[in-house]
């Protein structure tokens, strides 16, 4: 099983949440070696990016993290927490770089948040001498490993499904959209992006198996205001179904591109990278798809009701709210697994002896499971088709369990 980039591209970066783990002890040593404060609570920060290109949806997971947070009554294993005001992370590498040296000055044993990897990557240094096990929401190849040969960082865990797995899922549901891939033509539209130009790679590896060919490859820059001319490339030649990787409203003007080049009876199946049911209202096309890889909580949903419950409801409809409710979950539970002189490197063998944990309140599409040699939590995605008729989505089918095609 091979782990390739990141899963959200943002111009030519990748966006990724995190969730870093600390713990105590009474001994002296590097900054992963926190002790509880002063009224014997472990305290909580949550560095993300409330602001910048992915404010939304830093600020959606960090509402998550702290609806869950609060919904435990701000008490682990026993141990009660104390959980930071959010840290702006900004969107930027060089404001992340002061957000994670804030964060780390507070002593916590946890910190909760999304912020695009770059920030992470250049704030390696800092991260790395505090030792402390990080959780995020994607892949990043150089700290997660391949799943196989290559070792993932001791620290370094993700609570989203590996990027490959996730193309390979997508894939495989278009087989199903287009009544099997052998012999079809299939073109990709897609924002320019290092992580989108591994995930486009994996879709030209699998044609060999698949027996599918790939017709098109059209790109386009981040924010550009049209994708016409790139459209009508891809009318020309004749795909059967198109897979989008359009980077939040690029995949707006993508959809709508190619419907204006008359591409309105195949199916146009967008990737996860920032995906919400309000992006697919804006689309408004009835043969358009889009992958989640964690539930958006509806207004019926059991996580809504709990986020409304603990007024933390403004930015509950979107996935990545789910996510962040997810990661803070799995810190609770590490935190509660791990002994009274909980180390770093004990908490980080408590991840690692995650088997079948399911977060409340269907935060997630399938139980986490981890190991020594697999820290990617995510096990599953779920598509949907936009009705336009009745305003909303619906599933279109059941949960793809990952990998797709070993099912």
């Amino acid at each position: 099983m091979t782990r390739p980039t990141s899963r959200f591209g943002i111009a030519g970066v990748s966006l990724i949440l995190i969730a870093q783990v600390a713990a105590c002890t009474s001994s002296g040593g590097n900054s992963a070696d926190t002790q509880k404060g002063s009224d014997g609570s472990y305290v909580i920060t949550i560095p993300a990016d409330l602001t910048g290109a992915v404010g939304a949806l830093g600020s959606a997971f960090a509402d998550g993290a702290r609806a869950y947070f609060k919904s435990i009554n701000y008490t682990a294993g026993g141990h009660h927490l104390t959980v930071r005001e959010p840290i702006d992370t900004r969107s930027d590498a060089g404001a992340a770089q002061a957000a994670f040296r804030q964060a780390v000055e507070q002593r916590p044993i946890a910190m909760v948040g999304l912020t695009i990897s770059s920030s992470v990557l250049g704030s390696q240094s800092i991260l790395d001498a505090a030792g402390i096990p990080m959780i995020n929401a994607t892949t990043l190849p150089t700290l997660n490993g391949d799943g196989s040969t290559k070792a993932p960082k001791k620290w370094f865990f993700t609570i989203g499904a590996a990027g490959n797995q996730v193309v390979d899922g997508m894939v495989y549901k278009m087989g199903e959209l287009v009544n099997s891939l052998k012999g079809r033509r299939i073109a990709i539209a897609r924002s320019v992006s290092a992580a989108i130009e591994a995930d486009a790679a994996v879709i030209k590896d699998r044609s060999k198996d698949q027996q599918y060919q790939v017709v098109a490859d059209e790109k386009m820059t981040t924010g550009a205001a049209s994708f016409a001319s790139q459209a009508a490339n891809i009318a020309r030649a004749r795909p059967e179904g198109v897979l989008v990787f359009g980077i939040g409203n690029d995949a707006v003007t993508m959809a709508k591109a190619l419907a204006e080049a008359g591409l309105t009876r195949i199916p146009l199946l967008q990737f996860n990278g920032g995906t919400t049911f309000a992006l697919m209202k804006a689309v408004d096309l009835p043969n358009y798809y889009a992958t989640f890889d964690s539930p958006e909580p509806t207004a019926d949903s059991a996580l809504a009701a709990a986020a409304s419950k603990l007024d933390l409801a403004q930015n509950v409809h979107n996935q990545n709210f789910a996510q962040g409710w997810s990661a803070a979950a799995l810190v609770g539970r590490a935190i509660t697994s791990c002994s009274d002189t909980c180390t770093p490197t004990k908490l980080t063998a408590e991840l690692e002896r995650v088997r079948n944990f399911t977060p409340p309140d269907d935060s997630t599409f399938g139980p986490i499971d981890l190991s020594l040699t697999d820290h990617v939590a995510g096990s599953a995605i779920r598509i949907f088709r936009w009705d336009p008729v009745h305003g909303a989505p619906s599933p279109a089918g059941d949960v793809v369990r990952l990998p797709a095609f070993n099912q």
